[in-house]
């Protein structure tokens, strides 16, 4: 198994139908091993996402990162990311808001895990985006 993980981020294979695993990555550390399960379900539920928002791409500007990266952004010491549980995306042209309600609306249907969810939109509308996380438990901030 850790040889056909190895193989996958060497290659960038698909992790679903329309995420890879660069996307997932923090730059070029690759999501180490023991957190790969955690990013397939994160692009499982991406996909989820990406089909009620009428199959639009998804723009991932923050999948997992590394404890040096989360610091350097202000992330918080016990952020997702750092488990590759939580992706920060946009979608254009839908705005911060769709996509949280579309995102909000889908982990209350149990269509996609439950989790953190928060609309950044305190800048400019070009620079807004979504956090969404699978932590398993509800959570807005």
């Amino acid at each position: 198994m850790a040889k056909k993980r190895k193989a996958e981020a060497a290659t960038d294979d698909q992790i679903t139908e329309h995420f890879r695993w660069s996307e997932a990555a923090c730059g070029a550390t690759p999501v180490p091993d023991d957190l790969r399960d955690n990013a397939r379900r994160m692009a499982e539920a991406l996909e989820v996402v990406r089909h009620a928002l009428g199959d639009r791409p998804i723009v991932v500007l923050s999948w997992y990162r590394t404890p040096e990266a989360n610091a350097a952004c202000g992330g918080s010491p016990r952020s997702r990311h750092l488990l590759a549980e939580a992706a920060d995306i946009r979608c254009p042209p839908l705005g911060a808001r769709t996509i949280y309600a579309v995102c909000d609306r889908l982990q209350a249907e149990g269509a996609i895990p439950l989790g953190g969810l928060h609309a950044y939109t305190d800048r400019p509308q070009e620079r807004q985006f979504v956090h969404i996380d699978i932590r398993g438990t509800r959570a807005r901030w």
